[in-house]
């Protein structure tokens, strides 16, 4: 979440970011492990039984989980975070790491890949030399990363309630079993199914529309200054450093989790308690190689703390630009994306910042700021927006 910020329209956005130089800021391993925690007393609610039982529905769950993500688990780890019953519902919070690699023999095997190069076979003898250019980077990122995934042990969390119903007996109800996970606000659930993760079929008709977009675009594509070269794994690894999955709230009676022991203090002592995301955004994004301005982006003035500003900053100094089709499928490591609320007139107001550190087609996982969060399974939001970097990415 950005720090106090109202209600404002797309050009007020715009005259505040200019008029910000001038004013203060708006304060604004090959074998599964299946790991069991013993501690199930820190809410009495529930009989170990019935803890045992919602633990192995989601263990079932998980294991078909990874299958349709094509995944090879080497460790899964669950424990209990919470638990309570309501008359004859129970329900129990789990926290899930799993350890895997993607489990194919190379890149070019993997959906998001075979799609792209599946398009480059077809159509790079049509393309201007701007537009192969735009491809072959797109291509290149691809491939990159889905070796990455294959080649090196990954991580991964996940927050997951399993809801369940009690018969007379006290025993689990067949088929009244549902399965939400946690938002990326904390404290916030959608509920979650297999059906959801989308078939290798959907995933390379996906890579093959999405370079074709990266074609068609590439002629509108504003050229970044050659100074602005932009690290998009350093800032991923940046934001992997420095956060953590965290249970405890940012205040009490607060759900929003934070943790500032995991912050880079060292670097910036000034954090913002339950509003720190474009903090943390801001911190990633400079690391990787966009420069401060010594005036309007920089600690901590309303751009580098406000997600709206941030966000008009950076379109209008041309080093991130707006993807045109909102698809967060395409949103690679490194690359920032937001959630919004439409405003009347085509404005958002955006209020939440994360940044996203793996995408392999299939699956993304993304860390953030408080809700602090590293290497979370996203799962999906209706109103969310990326960036990406037009040029200079390496």
């Amino acid at each position: 979440m950005h720090f106090s910020k109202g209600r404002f329209s797309s050009t007020l956005i715009v005259l505040a970011t200019m008029l910000v130089l001038f004013s203060m800021p708006i304060l604004a391993g090959m074998a599964i492990a299946n790991v069991a925690s013993d501690d199930v007393s820190q809410s009495a609610n529930l009989s170990a039984e019935t803890i045992q039982g919602l633990r192995g529905h989601l263990n079932d769950y998980i294991k078909k989980d990874a299958q349709l993500r094509n995944w090879k688990l080497l460790e899964t780890t669950i424990t209990v975070s919470s638990q309570e019953s309501s008359g004859a519902e129970v329900t129990a919070i789990f926290d899930i790491e799993r350890k895997f690699r993607l489990n194919f023999a190379k890149a070019e095997e993997a959906p998001a890949v075979k799609g792209r190069l599946a398009f480059m076979k077809e159509k790079s003898g049509r393309l201007s030399a701007k537009q192969l250019r735009a491809a072959n980077k797109e291509v290149e990122i691809w491939q990159h990363d889905i070796a990455d995934y294959i080649a090196n042990n990954q991580d991964c969390f996940e927050r997951i309630k399993v809801v369940g119903i009690l018969d007379s007996n006290g025993k689990l109800t067949p088929g009244t079993i549902k399965f939400y996970s946690e938002g990326p606000l904390g404290g916030d659930y959608v509920a979650i199914s297999h059906d959801k993760i989308p078939t290798p079929q959907a995933v390379e008709k996906a890579a093959y529309d999405t370079i074709s977009a990266t074609v068609k675009e590439a002629e509108k594509d504003k050229k970044v200054s050659s100074t602005a070269t932009y690290y998009r794994l350093m800032a991923r690894d940046y934001a992997n450093t420095y956060t953590s999955n965290t249970s405890l709230a940012c205040q009490s009676g607060n759900s929003t989790k934070q943790d500032k022991n995991y912050y880079n203090l060292a670097a910036y002592a000034t954090w913002y308690q339950c509003n720190d995301c474009a903090n943390y955004v801001s911190q990633a994004c400079n690391y990787a190689g966009i420069p401060r301005t010594g005036g309007s982006w920089t600690p901590y003035l309303s751009c580098w703390i406000n997600c709206d500003y941030l966000t008009t900053y950076m379109v209008l100094n041309d080093n991130w630009l707006f993807a045109t089709n909102n698809n967060i499928n395409e949103c690679v490591a490194g690359y920032p994306f937001e959630l919004y609320t439409p405003l009347s007139g085509g404005s958002r107001d955006y209020y939440h910042v994360m940044m996203m550190v793996s995408n392999d087609g299939t699956t993304r996982f993304y860390s953030a700021h408080t809700s602090d969060r590293k290497q979370k399974v996203w799962n999906g939001a209706t109103y969310v927006q990326y960036f990406k970097i037009p040029s200079n990415v390496y």
